[in-house]
């Protein structure tokens, strides 16, 4: 099992195909196509509940496709780990908030 130095070195070193986007602040799509979310960081708690969704575009995100809400209690520092494979996109829905997707 790899310790939590390990696993941020995993995140952000290229070598493992893992791309990031940093202080996303407003929705907008992340990828377009196959690709698989690995972590979601909460830098900031959003003012309503956010959601990532398997989605090409910000206005085909909804509940169908939704694959996590992320709720405005959530505690700065928050991870999650998804590892979850979409097959349309990657996109983020948000109101406030600052967040930092992994994906590849």
């Amino acid at each position: 099992m790899r310790g939590a130095k390990d696993m941020a070195a995993y995140v952000t070193d290229p070598a493992y195909g893992y791309s990031q986007a940093f202080n996303i602040t407003a929705s907008q799509n992340i990828k377009v196509g196959i690709g698989m979310i690995a972590k979601v960081i909460v830098n900031a708690a959003p003012t309503a509940a956010a959601g990532i969704y398997d989605s090409a575009t910000v206005g085909g995100a909804g509940a169908a496709n939704q694959i996590l809400s992320i709720p405005t209690t959530a505690v700065v520092g928050t991870i999650y780990n998804l590892q979850w494979g979409v097959t349309n996109g990657i996109t983020l829905v948000t109101t406030g908030g600052i967040f930092v997707v992994s994906y590849s």
